[in-house]
């Protein structure tokens, strides 16, 4: 039988008690299967450039914000190993001046992923502590 994936996709962000549902995630896993997890990037340049225009651009119901330290300890903590990190950017821009700035942010975030929208953690269970 393949391993379960359990995927928590752009969720994390909007929770007051992020451990307790990882601890659940952990209780209901078979030791090979993995869990995903995508939240947005605390460091996204994206974001920086919106509050140098004077706001932050965030969703209303959004509690957190993620960095690759804080995934990992969060993951960590609550019972996992972090085991690879991507990062990714939002779909395609519509109106021009956003396609403008995609152009120009380009070879910056290929250069420099982490400084993408989001993060995807790819994570197995922690090794037993003896």
């Amino acid at each position: 039988f393949a391993p379960y994936l359990v995927t928590a996709g752009e969720r994390l962000e909007h929770l007051d008690r992020v451990g307790i549902v990882l601890e659940n995630c952990r209780r209901f896993r078979k030791p090979d299967s993995k869990l995903v997890i995508t939240v947005p990037n605390a460091f996204s340049v994206r974001g920086l450039l919106h509050v140098l225009r004077g706001y932050e651009k965030v969703a209303p119901d959004h509690v957190a914000y993620y960095s690759y330290s804080n995934v990992r300890e969060l993951v960590e903590r609550n019972g996992f190993r972090l085991e690879r990190v991507n990062w990714y950017r939002y779909s395609p821009a519509r109106k021009p001046i956003d396609r403008l700035v995609d152009a120009a942010l380009s070879p910056l975030l290929w250069a420099w992923p982490q400084l993408s929208e989001g993060l995807i953690a790819e994570c197995g269970l922690a090794e037993p502590e003896e």
